[in-house]
């Protein structure tokens, strides 16, 4: 709470002591930003310009919330709503407010960020990358949005490590946003503004805090997606530290754990899934010929990043890297704030710079179990940690490695051509290059994946799924898994046959390649948690991620011989690719 007083207080604890007189919001912005808090009302950051991928812009864009924006719009009557205004309520008590004080003032801070929430774009509007894109001079950004004075307000979160510009181009994601945000602060109480703000603020540390708020947070946490106990320690540690020394656990991963010649037969696999990519363009009957020719080109220009960049092992790139970072003994909470501070400073200062687009330390995620599709690279990324496990080893058949991370990989490049990352051309630029009688009828078969998946409920919380923000994972999904098939087919064509599995010689290679699919989804939910997803989530549950991909595929029904008509063998199918 010390440095909270230091910039003004939280009126909820200090209760009459708080001066209502001395409160700015932007002052407060400022100082919670120097400090490594967050707490502010609308989001600066250094970006990738949309339009020209070789530099980056200052880019204006609403906050996140507290809670998912899908809950805070349908305000108090909404359960999780209620739990997290109890949250907030608990947490201020806990901070040695009055009890009845922070009931009633914690409610009103609720009240705000609920409306914060309703006037900020919905995640289904933000599929639209051309309506985030609202580039525009600091001069005119002053004259259309004065909601701050703009050119004080960015040169102090800039804090001298790169000069602003006097025309400096700022990109706004969300300009109703900003312009409803203006109006809902002057008509906000300071008092509510400052307890808002420092919610936030203290909000994101209470995970390091005292034990008592920390079970608090569980129970909260309980509620909202079902956890049911503290992570170990050691865990904890270890996501901490991986999350903010990326790049050195990366290289300490390689070194440990990673098996070279993994690298040599991804580049093969993905190689032989991205030439599946252009065959499936040079079928679609639908797409005409312009639109084709640049759909393969960009296809053929898809850079591939697998395993990790050499330079993750070279000691002195990485101190280099970290020689700015502070670290102080055992001060855990100084710490991270410091790590928050140099995580900024290096962002800012790389706004001039021209983009990289192979830079080692943009993709030295390697201990990462995870893949990627990069729009603004049009690259693919496959780190080590991936490589691995349920999706990869270089000992299995190949039909379990197409079926597990063979299915990864087309599903990456298949990003590449759903809603929105077909909105971006061969080197990553924000570009209208589909002709519009091609991209309407692309926009028809997307329509196919958006109601099929929207037809679909979850039996076990009774809830159907969100066709429109789950488009893009559901098209990449079945794409990627027919593209990963008929690689693994030109594959086992030109090899010799595998032997089956010990146990499992009733099933073919061909029926294998599915079930190594369907492995690779393998989850267990708690029903909050579940619910949640489906509410808030761009991925579909794994249940109708394995379903909903086999059952659009006429080979799954073929391999299993599913009968026309059947559950998994619908008559009318979604293909996009």
């Amino acid at each position: 709470m010390d440095m909270v007083r230091k910039i003004g207080g939280w009126p909820v604890v200090e209760g009459a002591k708080w001066n209502e007189s001395k409160f700015n919001w932007i002052q407060t912005v400022y100082g919670l930003h120097d400090l490594g808090l967050g707490g502010e009302l609308f989001d600066v950051s250094v970006s990738v310009d949309l339009a020209n991928s070789f530099k980056r812009v200052i880019e204006v864009d609403q906050v996140a919330f507290g809670l998912n924006r899908e809950y805070m719009i349908q305000g108090r009557e909404n359960m999780l709503v209620q739990a997290y205004g109890s949250y907030m309520t608990d947490i201020a008590t806990q901070f040695g407010a009055d009890s009845e004080v922070a009931l009633r003032e914690m409610s009103d801070a609720l009240d705000f960020e609920i409306e914060l929430a309703k006037i900020a774009m919905s995640k289904e509007e933000r599929r639209d990358f051309s309506k985030l894109y609202n580039p525009m001079q600091l001069p005119v950004l002053q004259a259309r949005h004065p909601i701050v004075l703009w050119d004080q307000y960015l040169r102090h979160l800039m804090n001298n490590v790169t000069e602003l510009q006097t025309n400096e181009v700022i990109v706004l994601n969300a300009p109703l946003y900003l312009d409803r945000l203006d109006k809902l602060i002057k008509a906000t109480s300071k008092r509510t503004l400052a307890n808002h703000m420092m919610w936030r603020a203290v909000s994101g540390t209470v995970t390091i805090l005292t034990h008592a708020m920390r079970d608090r947070q569980l129970l909260y946490n309980r509620i909202l997606t079902g956890k049911q106990a503290h992570e170990p320690r050691w865990r904890e540690c270890l996501v901490m530290t991986a999350g903010s020394f990326t790049l050195a656990i990366g290289g300490m991963y390689v070194r440990q754990f990673f098996d070279e010649s993994s690298r040599g037969i991804a580049h093969e696999m993905a190689n032989g899934i991205k030439h599946q990519m252009i065959n499936a363009i040079n079928k679609a009957s639908w797409m005409d010929d312009e639109t084709r020719v640049m759909a393969k080109e960009k296809a053929e220009a898809m850079v591939q990043h697998v395993g990790y960049p050499v330079e993750l092992l070279d000691n002195s790139k990485i101190d280099e890297f970290y020689e700015k970072v502070e670290l102080t003994g055992d001060l855990f909470f100084e710490n991270l704030l410091n790590l928050t501070r140099f995580g900024w400073n290096y962002s800012i200062s790389r706004l001039r710079e021209v983009i990289n687009k192979t830079d080692w330390r943009s993709h030295g995620y390697a201990a990462m179990v995870n893949a990627f599709y990069n729009p603004l690279e049009n690259s693919i990324q496959f780190p080590a940690g991936i490589l691995q496990d349920v999706f990869f080893s270089g000992q299995r058949p190949k039909y379990m490695n197409y079926g597990g991370i063979g299915y990864v990989m087309a599903h990456e490049i298949t990003h590449g051509f759903d809603d929105m990352g077909s909105q971006f051309d061969k080197i990553g630029n924000l570009v209208v290059w589909w002709k519009e009688k091609t991209r309407e009828e692309f926009k028809k078969r997307m329509q196919c994946v958006i109601d099929q998946a929207g037809n679909y409920t979850v039996k076990t919380v009774n809830m159907a799924l969100n066709g429109i923000n789950s488009q893009g994972e559901n098209c990449a999904d079945a794409g990627g898994i027919r593209m990963s098939y008929a690689a693994y087919s030109d594959w086992a064509e030109k090899h010799a046959p595998e032997p089956r599995l010990p146990g499992l010689e009733q099933y073919t290679p061909q029926q294998m390649f599915w079930m190594s699919s369907a492995n690779v989804w393998c989850t267990l939910y708690r029903e909050p948690a579940l619910r949640k997803q489906i509410m808030t989530g761009y991925h579909s549950p794994a249940e109708y991620r394995v379903n909903g991909a086999m059952m659009n595929q006429e080979s799954f029904a073929k391999d299993f011989n599913c009968a026309p008509g059947a559950y998994m063998n619908p008559v009318e199918k979604c293909n996009v690719w």
